[in-house]
């Protein structure tokens, strides 16, 4: 347990070990995976690089083309598409560095399956989930 000084209110909170990270998501060659994250679904997409996870994104909203990317340092950034005030943001992160940005990069991605890269499946909901409702 570690706790979080960007907000120390939080509770204290399990951040996974970086080995950890590398060991479940690391392709071969131990390159580092990008996640498609989003504020309220967590993780939704696990892509081999930060182009395709874009491209997945602009397929996804039926965008062509991101209408604003912010740059969160060298490990995430953040996509908008679609027109401003109907838009849809996601952010896009190294698999190492998500829980730095209140990710859980061991999450089950809502649409893991390459040959069908759209279909969205159900979660387990966590625990804190749970306790929620």
């Amino acid at each position: 347990m570690l706790k979080d000084l960007h907000i120390p209110k939080q509770p204290l909170r399990y951040y996974p070990r970086l080995d950890d990270i590398r060991h479940l998501y690391c392709a071969p060659g131990r390159r580092v995976p990008w996640l498609v994250c989003d504020m309220d679904d967590g993780v939704v997409r696990v892509e081999p690089s930060r182009a395709e996870a874009a491209a997945w994104c602009r397929t996804h909203c039926g965008e062509d083309r991101v209408r604003f990317e912010h740059g969160k340092g060298s490990t995430a950034y953040e996509y908008f598409f679609g027109p401003r005030g109907d838009e849809t943001s996601f952010f896009i992160l190294k698999a190492d560095h998500a829980h730095q940005h209140g990710f859980n990069p061991q999450q089950r991605p809502l649409h893991p399956f390459s040959d069908d890269p759209h279909h969205k499946v159900d979660r387990p909901r966590s625990r804190q989930e749970e306790e929620a409702q």
